[in-house]
């Protein structure tokens, strides 16, 4: 029996200590997952070792997948996938346990070509932005190897006034590079709190870097802000692009669909033989599809989710046995 969205919300929210197969399980249920090979082709995405980003309580981090009466699905919301153009030499790909909005923060760091790129993506909504800091950030710098020569920080559902610390970063890198266009989109988004902001930060005594191009498309509360930039190392100049976005999450799977496709076509538009990487980040809104109740044996996309008739306790052996049966599940399907 496939394991239900009640059973999945309430192992999540609780503290038992449940198995990996219910991680294994929301990464195979994944939206984008059955959709990302079609959707951008050339591009990839690392192995996803870490727990679903959303949606999570804001002052602890732990899973609230509910907003008032209704409930929500867990998810892989926020995800960076890339294109390379050079060999990948190093890399390391993971969530971040930052707090205060609904979704962690996700971060790539990847060497090509000698120069090592980093990026943080976060859905940031009114955390604090000082969590993003050399204090806070060493842990994967030390996993890398390195701190990366370039920094770029993607921020979703921002305001006006949400800005990096950059005083923080002082001694690591000495400059800082504001990437958002002056776009009447973007700023109507901005006031409405569903702004999308890019900033780079490097040391300008090994990299040289300016502002190719800008585009935004989309609407004021979901947008794609597709930037070329230039990089020069060691009198070797390269084109780097990114794609910053923050997709809608809707029940019309066309709809989703179009909007990941028109991202693909922007940062193509800006493609040429000098690239050396391309980048897309943001909070893609995919969700883990999951069955809703016994009776019906199609998972669907679903935004609000009726639990008022499901608010029954469950018990230490309620988990064990839920537990068992995603794991017993996911082995099964292992053996197909």
């Amino acid at each position: 029996m496939k394991p239900l969205y009640i059973e999945i919300k309430t192992l999540l929210e609780s503290d038992y200590p449940f198995s990996n197969d219910v991680i294994e399980y929301c990464k195979y249920t994944d939206l984008l997952n059955s959709l990302k090979n079609i959707i951008f082709p050339k591009f990839f995405e690392y192995d996803i070792n870490f727990n679903p980003t959303y949606k999570r309580n804001k002052n602890d981090g732990k899973y609230k997948l509910s907003k008032k009466k209704y409930g929500r699905l867990p998810g892989y919301a926020d995800r960076i996938l890339i294109n390379p153009k050079y060999n990948i030499t190093n890399y390391i790909y993971n969530s971040i346990p930052f707090y205060g909005n609904d979704h962690l923060p996700v971060f790539l760091f990847t060497e090509i070509l000698n120069i090592s790129i980093g990026v943080i993506s976060w859905n940031v909504g009114n955390a604090n932005m000082s969590l993003i800091s050399p204090e806070n950030m060493k842990i994967y710098f030390k996993r890398f190897g390195k701190i990366p020569e370039l920094l770029i920080l993607g921020f979703q559902e921002c305001q006006i006034k949400t800005k990096p610390d950059f005083a923080i970063w002082n001694g690591i890198y000495d400059s800082f590079m504001n990437l958002n266009s002056k776009n009447i989109i973007n700023y109507i988004g901005k006031i409405l709190g569903f702004g999308i902001k890019t900033y780079i930060m490097y040391n300008s005594s090994n990299l040289k870097i300016k502002k190719n191009k800008f585009k935004v498309i989309g609407s004021f509360t979901k947008s794609i802000h597709s930037i070329s930039i230039n990089i020069q190392k060691k009198n070797i100049e390269y084109n780097l692009l990114l794609c910053n976005l923050h997709a809608p999450f809707t029940e019309n799977i066309k709809k989703y669909k179009y909007f990941l496709n028109s991202a693909y076509h922007q940062i193509n538009k800006f493609s040429t033989n000098k690239d050396l990487i391309q980048i897309i980040f943001g909070d893609l809104n995919s969700r883990s599809l999951l069955n809703i109740n016994n009776t019906d044996n199609m998972a669907y996309i679903i935004k609000n989710i009726d639990i008022l008739q499901k608010t029954q306790k469950y018990s230490e052996e309620d988990m064990y046995n839920t537990s068992r049966n995603i794991q017993n599940y996911m082995t099964n399907l292992l053996k197909v």
